[in-house]
């Protein structure tokens, strides 16, 4: 039927951790092709929010900004993948996503409407 992934960030004390993740994906095999699609949501703490799209003190302080409150905010994403086995062990794989922020985080200034990524690789696989 599918998978289903539960991803846990860092402590809640590491300004920079990694966001949590939910993710469910389905995989369809076509003769060596494997299709993935994926949808989920990453949620991020406060401090994640306020370390990588909030102002610093300074910041604020240069350029007579109001305080930003941290709040937590959830993105919602959609994926798909792709895999494809050229011998019996190497393979390739792209992959694709893009991620709808959270009003906290489109909130800033440097973010847009939305996030996309691109991702490609080899993978060998030893036997």
């Amino acid at each position: 039927l599918g998978m289903y992934q539960l991803a846990v960030g860092g402590p809640e004390s590491d300004q920079s951790s990694a966001p949590g993740e939910s993710r469910f994906t389905r995989n369809f095999d076509l003769n060596g092709l494997s299709l993935s699609p994926s949808a989920g949501v990453y949620w991020y703490s406060e401090h994640y929010t306020d370390y990588h799209f909030g102002p610093s003190s300074k910041e604020i302080e240069r350029n007579g900004l109001r305080e930003r409150e941290s709040l937590r905010d959830v993105s919602p994403f959609i994926g798909l993948t792709l895999d494809m086995n050229l011998t019996r062990n190497w393979s390739a794989f792209v992959n694709g996503e893009i991620s709808l922020p959270g009003s906290r985080i489109r909130d800033n200034a440097m973010t847009g409407s939305h996030n996309e990524s691109i991702t490609t690789g080899i993978i060998y696989t030893f036997n």
